[in-house]
């Protein structure tokens, strides 16, 4: 009898193998390409726990979820989400996803679990900044499951008791903490208030410096006070012995151009907090004292340095395009040296740029600045000015290019028609020049004054700009070339500097240095740099 039915079992499986081979042949192994339901996720939100996974292309998901030891099963789900609601804290929660595909095949199922945390809680306060002054009470109202507490980190500045009535102390910034206590269900909660308490009155302004602009001119220059919304410049009367208030400044503007005419000056800050004017504390005193010696005037030539081989480094040897005539401007940006280019005709102009070591940047088309005799720079705008000066032909027109891509922008106006054009940048104003004559002008090209050259009459080269001081290039032919300088504040020449290395185009100070653009009496064109920083006599 055994050995009958061991023969009926052996039968069996014979017979259940030969079916899985013959399903492999026709249909394919049930057991492989068998998907796995992937990245399964738990996360909690509240009394929520959500599981997601990465959809596959199953027909069902069936869940199974042990909720702390009894087992629930959900079939036919048919997102890759579910929820389970109402959890405890502290309960360990477990899921399990099964899926089916679409061919009726098991997936390989994914199991993950976590223990609930409590709910955080949300707390409501009726204000969530404070600003004011001393003495500015006010309460704070609160909510939450949990119970309400108090408490200041700062108790000098404002202190609050267990009702959530602040009272403002002193001026400072301190954080009322608003805290709601947990229990079984949620966590504890806390919520910081911001409260600023400003002052009566501001900071007094402390003075950095008085800078000399030139024998007629001062600026003075002050730090940032907290809070202060603008500043009061004030003036001593000296009939009075009062200080009166003669301008007010954005603040942003931490400075002040003053005459040096023997005044003294005090600086206050000023603010409107929480609807209400504040005054800072006066400065002390800063004394602006003027001048009685001044630079003599010339008739002679005065030459008060020598600039060649010995005290100039040659930083370029240059050469323009093909086309191109002799160079003729130079200024300096932050990290280049830009120079103008014309060709013989005056009809096509040339920007060049080079780096402050000397080595080739690119060359720019520039027509219409003619003559191309004179360009200048102005940091604040990043733009290049050059006259468009014509043969025989001033302008009042002056052609404006980007610094960095040297793009034509636009047109600008000069108050004259001019040769040459410089900018200052310890004053914001504009030198031009045409002739042996020179023009002041402020930002906007606004017109100034008008001075003379006085120890020569000799068509100027191009001009230079630095502290308040004029630098005109000359040229008497062959090496003679010279630079003469002249204070704008009174015209007064203060001298030369002698400069016997070939025609002198143009000159600038980059950097305390000379920086000069010289036509060799050769074929060869040069940018020299002075070996030392140069001193205005």
């Amino acid at each position: 009898m055994r050995g009958k039915v061991l023969f009926v079992i052996i039968t069996l499986l014979i017979l259940a193998f030969a079916a899985y081979l013959l399903r492999i042949a026709f249909v394919g192994d049930p057991l492989e390409d068998r998907e796995q339901v992937s990245n399964l996720r738990l996360t909690q939100d509240g009394f929520d726990i959500m599981a997601n996974w990465d959809e596959a292309d199953c027909k069902a998901y069936d869940i199974n979820v042990n909720r702390g030891g009894k087992i629930m099963t959900v079939p036919n789900v048919r997102d890759n989400s579910f929820t389970i609601s109402n959890v405890t804290p502290g309960e360990h929660y477990s899921i399990t996803v099964n899926a089916r595909t679409k061919k009726g095949n098991f997936c390989w199922p994914a199991t993950e679990s976590i223990v609930a945390d409590k709910a955080e809680q949300s707390i409501t306060v009726n204000l969530t900044e404070y600003y004011g002054f001393a003495n500015n009470d006010f309460r704070l109202k609160a909510t939450a499951i949990g119970d309400i507490t108090f408490r200041s980190d700062n108790k000098e500045v404002a202190r609050v008791d267990s009702d959530g009535n602040v009272k403002m102390k002193q001026p400072g910034e301190a954080n009322i903490i608003v805290s709601a206590s947990g229990d079984d269900f949620y966590a504890e909660e806390e919520r910081a208030i911001n409260v600023v308490v400003y002052p009566e009155t501001l900071d007094a302004v402390k003075f950095v410096k008085v800078e000399t602009i030139n024998s007629l001119k001062a600026v003075i220059r002050w730090k940032e006070i907290d809070l202060a919304s603008a500043y009061s410049v004030l003036k001593r009367n000296p009939s009075t012995d009062e200080y009166e208030k003669i301008a007010e400044l954005p603040v942003e503007t931490t400075y002040y151009e003053v005459t040096r005419e023997d005044f003294d000056y005090v600086i206050k800050g000023m603010a409107q907090v929480a609807g209400r004017n504040i005054d800072g504390r006066p400065s002390e005193p800063v004394e602006v004292r003027g001048t009685t010696q001044d630079a003599p005037a010339y008739t002679a030539v005065k030459v008060t340095k020598t600039f060649n081989d010995e005290n100039m480094d040659l930083v370029k040897v240059i050469k323009g395009p093909e086309d191109a005539q002799k160079p003729q401007g130079i200024c300096a940006t932050e990290d280049r040296y830009i120079v103008t280019y014309v060709n013989k005709a005056g009809s096509k102009g040339y920007l060049a740029s080079y780096k402050k070591d000397g080595s080739f940047d690119k060359f720019a088309n520039a027509d219409g600045i003619g003559h191309g005799n004179g360009i200048t720079y102005n940091p604040y705008t990043k733009q290049l000015y050059v006259p468009d000066m014509q043969v025989k032909e001033h302008s009042k027109r002056l052609r404006v290019y980007d610094s960095g891509t040297l793009g034509f922008l636009r047109v600008a106006e000069a108050p004259k028609p001019v040769s040459c054009v410089a900018f200052d940048v310890t004053n914001n104003k504009y030198y031009l020049g045409k002739g042996g004559t020179m023009y002041v002008a402020d930002a906007n090209l606004k017109h100034e004054k008008t001075m003379k050259k006085t120890v020569r009459w000799v068509a100027s080269q191009d001009v230079g700009a630095y502290n308040g001081v004029i630098i005109v290039g000359t040229w008497l032919g062959e090496m003679e070339s010279y630079l003469d300088l002249y204070r704008i504040s009174d015209g007064a020449y203060l001298g030369s500097y002698y400069v016997p290395v070939g025609e002198i185009e143009s000159c600038i100070i980059d950097d305390g240095h000379l920086v000069m653009l010289i036509n060799e009496y050769g074929p060869e064109d040069r940018i020299y740099r002075s070996k030392d920083p140069v001193v205005i006599p």
